[in-house]
């Protein structure tokens, strides 16, 4: 594909190369993607094929109805590890982890989407994570200054740690913000991975692992919320009738 003259962005190649390669139940998987020319237009429309969840965390969070107990809060958070470790040990990172991109299926199973890193740019994702972790150096982690782009970035400089102080009026449960604080650890070497965190005694402590099912079974989806039956079954079939050439 000549990618300039489809106008299709590298970063997407990036995604697409990467979901083909993770099957996983809590990695969201890509079923196809294709391509519709535009009439009158050299550049063309891409489309991608995701298998279907009808929610994700940040909806369900603007629900004011909906009131996650700690139980349920232990589930996502095993969930989401799992997907990490998954990942990790396929030696990829993901670099925008948030609500919007924690996808939940009908019977509960979360499923991480969106590889894509959507910061403003490098410089501003390492001011953001200084703000909150602290500044970025030797004296908290040994060694970053032989890193190649160290001394080629402007960091944040005289920020100390404050996950504990900004966390603390949101997270009421110790061995949770424990557990976050020893997963946002700066060093490598000293941060918690995704495969030990399952040993945290935040998960083995009352009350136990609860799943969800019965409580988002109460709630319509996102997707009832804005559309009709009707209207998604028009638009499942206008999707499905185009004539779309198969890229992937």
């Amino acid at each position: 594909m000549d990618q300039e003259k489809e106008d299709f962005p590298i970063t997407a190649l990036h995604e697409i190369k990467i979901l083909q390669g993770l099957q996983h139940d809590n990695i969201v998987r890509l079923i196809k993607m294709c391509r519709l020319p535009v009439e009158n237009s050299s550049r063309s429309k891409f489309y991608f094929t995701f298998k279907f969840c009808d929610r994700n965390l940040a909806g369900i969070l603007r629900n004011v109805q909906v009131k996650f107990s700690l139980g349920h809060i232990k589930s996502i958070m095993q969930q989401l590890l799992n997907a990490l470790y998954f990942i990790h040990t396929n030696y990829i990172i993901h670099r925008d982890i948030k609500p919007a991109n924690i996808l939940i299926t009908r019977n509960d199973v979360h499923k991480l989407a969106d590889f894509v890193m959507q910061g403003e740019t490098e410089q501003h994702q390492l001011q953001l994570i200084a703000s909150l972790c602290g500044s970025i150096e030797p004296s908290v982690w040994p060694d970053v200054d032989l890193l190649p782009l160290y001394n080629k970035m402007k960091l944040l400089e005289g920020e100390r740690r404050k996950v504990y102080d900004r966390l603390k009026p949101y997270i009421q449960e110790p061995l949770a913000l424990n557990l976050i604080d020893r997963l946002l650890i700066l060093d490598p070497k000293q941060r918690i991975d995704a495969d030990n965190a399952f040993d945290s005694d935040f998960f083995y402590s009352d009350p136990p692992v609860a799943d969800l099912k019965e409580l988002l079974s109460k709630y319509h989806s996102m997707f009832d919320l804005k559309q009709t039956s009707r209207n998604l079954n028009h638009q499942k079939s206008k999707f499905l009738n185009l004539p779309c050439e198969p890229i992937y």
